[in-house]
């Protein structure tokens, strides 16, 4: 018997960005994963603090 498991996947369509994670157990939808990747997935969505350079190629 395989072990339970339980992913997320979220995408970001504004900046073309993914996000996905697994977990091997079978969490509750208010366990702290689903909580984790979907705050993952919001910060994502943020853009940088000013201090942050980016280099230009």
């Amino acid at each position: 018997m395989a072990a339970p498991c339980h992913a997320f996947a979220g995408f970001l369509p504004g900046s073309g960005t993914g996000h996905v994670a697994w977990t091997n157990s079978v969490p509750t939808p208010l366990a702290p994963f689903v909580q984790a990747a979907y705050g993952t997935l919001r910060a994502l969505d943020r853009p940088p603090p000013e201090a942050v350079w980016t280099a230009r190629v």
